[in-house]
């Protein structure tokens, strides 16, 4: 059996898979020791402290609190990790930038004018700077009867003095560009750090992580795990996830070395760079693609060697790990403005992928159509935040050496009270089915109530589903695990396309290709350029790190580096599998059109290459994800059924001869019948469950699964006495009553406490049944059958396995129900979902299953 499973089996799962936020504000240290209690209580031996803020960060309370919260750890056999800033988003540097103002951020912004000549001895006014500005460039280009740029460009900066231009204007229509080097920034990141200064990145290693070791050192390594960054980015724009050259207006993130860089990159001379930069907000020509690829590619290898590997490489001399997230939304994370410019150029550095899924971007019920979230335009693409995003995090885990297979999301978070249980586990299981296995929750406040981005899971005692998340904890432990160390196996590579949208023009997002192969359970990895110059072609595979595919697929895109694209064809002429899908770059000859393949037609051509179907079946299984890893000589399949409605059953083929279905909220395992390569393969609504090959004799497990069929369902007709939770017990709330929804308006519509339910009914002697189904449930169940727990469900389906005690006669039922806190809290955040039902609402069933 794999060493893992049994670890499993036998709750020996380490803890290191989760670390959620602990928000710290300054509260008394008693209050910290019951939260740190709380989160020790629920199986978690790792947190993150995040100053929410902690007005004196840095200060001595800080440096008291800190080393109280330490020591409280040490004594519990638990590590922590500090979120790097006084508050978030990382950049702040705790006020670092405020005090040395040279090592605030410089950037470009643009005036214009258009002047039309012949005209000799012309003065232009150039009385367009602010304090503190200077002019970079002031170039003019030449325009045609229709208002286009043509190739025709002259430099005008030698020729400003003491406030005009002079200059003999030519024939025709230009426009002259004035790029003034300026500190204006967006306000409210003045005084953040400038990703393009090496000095000014350092900040936070000044401002920061110095401090920290300085009066921490002694735990540096060992209770100290690392520091967690959040959401750094060039902060150049707001209130857009499209922040990309081209804006008008738009300020644009500068560092003086960038000319020399640039003509490097372009293979001009220094001069013809000045010309070029007001490209970077206008379209001059053919050459301005080709300009603004090379603008973003190197500002995001800036980001990459100024901050993620300075700040990576930091905290690893100095015994500890970073880790951290982009703001990633609505491919943001290939942009400017809230971004970073390229994703993985800006974890490159940090020991584990990183990500976070919060503010609804995920609502488990919408797969298909972009829906509501309290985010920017108020709107999220499940597209992206479901098939793409949590893919790019899994992929750079598997890619990336320093990495070592750890992909981290930051979960949970600014959904709103109306996040209960069920529907954190929804979520999880999409990130888990992506390959994510490490979580950082969020969050754990001391503070109650507290409007700051709910919910908190433990609530100072008020949040009454923490009786149960020591349950979700130890499932996400579980399937962690077993996502650990190992290799992940996909037949796909999916080229990252952020220099497509880098050039302004047209391309396939990535989302539309990630969805579609999800869809046909087909898994892929999300490749960027920087690793394709890494590819080895061996028997007509493409080799990355330990990943290998057979078929790398390169979304249209009208312009592509043209390096990257003979890359690409060298690969082809190896024998790789490199396919455009729907076009190739506009600047490809005919010849090259027998490499493209049509969207339409993809996953009939993928099949024709060689890639497996897993379903065997011809029938429409989008609802269905399958995820493939391979430790040693074990084989895993994650299985989960998206739809939160219907049930899945079908024949999926596997690798493994034998094997066992891996359960792990129930942390079981059953025998599952192999066939020729074929598993009989049944999912409950929203279920999530594990194939794992086993070579070892599996005569010894009683309980075998392989086709699934109910048998012998009973109604039961029942009434109950039903209590509510008051001061620390029940009280009889109704007696004698039917299943009904208690928050209806006549019962109890801002209750969202424990709710018990008990009855009584009868089995003949010759009804024999082992599952007791209590139907819809608002929101968590535990049941016990005449005295004995079987156990707890958080989710569809309610059913829980009671053949050992039913008996004859009368048996006695004892059902504690949770509801959701939104009745109670009614917060901001949750107005963005429905609310589910209170208490059980049925019908209650009981079941036999047969899996023969």
């Amino acid at each position: 059996m794999d060493y893992y499973l049994e670890e499993c089996l036998s709750n020996q799962v380490p803890g290191k898979y989760l670390f959620p936020f602990l928000w710290m504000h300054g509260e008394e240290q008693s209050v910290l020791r019951e939260e740190i209690e709380a989160i020790y209580h629920c199986g978690i031996r790792e947190f993150c402290v995040e100053s929410r803020p902690y007005e004196q960060f840095e200060e001595e309370p800080w440096w008291t609190d800190m080393e109280y919260v330490l020591q409280e750890a040490q004594k519990r056999g638990m590590r922590v990790w500090i979120l790097d800033d006084k508050h978030f988003p990382t950049g702040y540097a705790n006020r670092w930038i405020e005090k040395h103002p040279e090592l605030k951020k410089v950037s470009l912004r643009l005036e214009y004018m258009d002047v039309a000549g012949p005209e000799k001895e012309c003065a232009l006014l150039a009385n367009r700077l602010d304090a503190e500005e200077s002019y970079v460039s002031i170039v003019a280009w030449k325009r045609n009867v229709n208002g286009e740029f043509g190739k025709e460009s002259v430099n005008l900066t030698a020729h400003c003095q003491d406030g005009l231009v002079y200059w003999d204007i030519p024939e025709g229509i230009w426009r002259v560009f004035f790029v003034i080097r300026t500190y204006h920034s967006i306000s409210s990141k003045k005084n953040y750090i400038d990703l393009l200064s090496r000095e000014s990145c350092m900040a936070m290693i000044h401002g920061v992580y110095e401090p920290h070791y300085a009066h921490l050192k002694k735990y540096f390594g060992n209770v100290l795990a690392g520091f967690f960054f959040d959401e750094p980015g060039f902060h150049n724009d707001e209130l857009t996830y499209c922040s990309k050259l081209g804006k008008s207006g738009m300020l644009i993130p500068w560092n003086d070395v960038l000319p020399k860089v640039l003509a490097g990159k372009m293979k001009v001379d220094e001069n013809r760079i000045y010309c070029c930069l007001p490209m970077l907000w206008q379209d001059i020509g053919e050459i301005t693609p080709r300009f603004r690829m090379a603008y973003m590619d190197s500002v995001s290898l800036k980001v990459k060697e100024n901050f993620s590997e300075m700040i990576g490489n930091w905290c690893r001399m100095h015994g500890i790990l970073s880790v951290g997230h982009l703001i990633e939304d609505m491919n943001a994370h290939m942009r400017l403005g809230y971004g970073a410019g390229h994703y993985f150029r800006a974890l490159e550095g940090q020991d584990m992928a990183g990500m976070d899924i919060v503010l609804g971007q995920v609502n488990p019920e919408i797969r298909s159509v972009r829906c509501a979230a309290p985010v920017i335009e108020d709107c999220v693409d499940p597209a992206f935040f479901l098939y793409t995003l949590p893919k790019m995090a899994a992929s750079h885990s598997h890619f990336c050496q320093r990495k070592k297979g750890r992909a981290m999301c930051e979960i949970f978070g600014a959904y709103g009270w109306v996040e209960g249980l069920p529907m954190m586990k929804a979520i999880l299981d999409e990130m888990l089915v992506s390959g994510i296995n490490y979580f950082v929750p969020h969050a754990f406040s001391p503070k109650y109530p507290d409007q700051d981005c709910p919910p908190h899971f433990w609530a100072r005692g008020n949040n009454k589903q923490y009786l149960l998340f020591e349950k979700l904890v130890s499932y996400m432990k579980r399937c962690c695990h077993l996502l650990s160390d190992g290799i992940h196996k996909a037949p796909v590579a999916l080229l990252y396309n952020a220099e497509a949208d880098w050039s302004g023009g047209s391309y396939m997002p990535m989302e539309k290709l990630t969805e579609k192969l999800t869809h046909n359970q087909i898994d892929f990895d999300i490749i960027p350029e920087d690793e394709i110059y890494r590819a080895v072609c061996r028997e007509e595979k493409i080799t990355i790190y330990k990943e290998t595919y057979q078929v790398l697929l390169v979304p249209y895109t009208e312009f592509m580096p043209e390096r990257l694209f003979g890359w690409l064809m060298e690969l082809r002429k190896e024998g790789a599998k490199v396919y455009f899908v729907d076009g190739s770059p506009s600047f490809c000859l005919k010849e090259n059109e027998g490499y493209i393949i049509k969207y339409e037609e993809l996953i009939s051509k993928l099949y024709s290459l060689g890639i497996e179907k897993i379903v065997i079946q011809e029938t429409s299984d989008i609802e269905l994800r399958v995820y493939q890893y391979i430790r040693k000589k074990t084989e895993l399949y994650v299985f989960l059924n998206e739809d939160k409605k219907k049930e899945w059953s079908g024949k999926i083929r596997v690798s493994g001869k034998q094997g066992v279905f891996y359960y792990p909220w129930e942390n079981k395992i059953k025998k599952a019948i192999v066939n020729e390569g074929s598993l009989d393969l049944h999912l409950f609504p929203g279920e999530l469950k594990l194939f794992i090959s086993d070579d070892r004799d599996l005569n010894m497990l009683k309980d075998t699964e392989s086709c699934f069929k109910r048998k012998n369902r009973k109604l039961l007709d029942l009434r109950f006495d039903i209590s509510i939770w008051k001061k620390d017990q029940f009280e009889l709330y109704c007696q004698n009553s039917k299943l009904i929804n208690l928050a209806k308006t006549d019962f109890l519509p801002r209750y969202s406490g424990k709710i018990l339910y008990e009855t009584t009914f009868q089995l003949s002697g010759s009804e024999r049944y082992s599952w007791m189904d209590l139907g819809i449930v608002g929101e968590t169940a535990e049941l016990w059958v005449n005295d004995i727990y079987c156990g707890a469900c958080i989710s569809k389906p309610y059913l829980f396995d009671a053949k050992f005690v039913l008996k004859e006669g009368e048996n006695r039922i004892r059902v504690e129900v949770i509801a959701n806190m939104a009745y109670k809290e009614r917060d901001e955040f949750s107005k963005y979902f429905p609310l589910p039902p209170s208490g059980i609402l049925g019908p209650v069933e009981l079941w036999e299953i047969t899996n023969s």
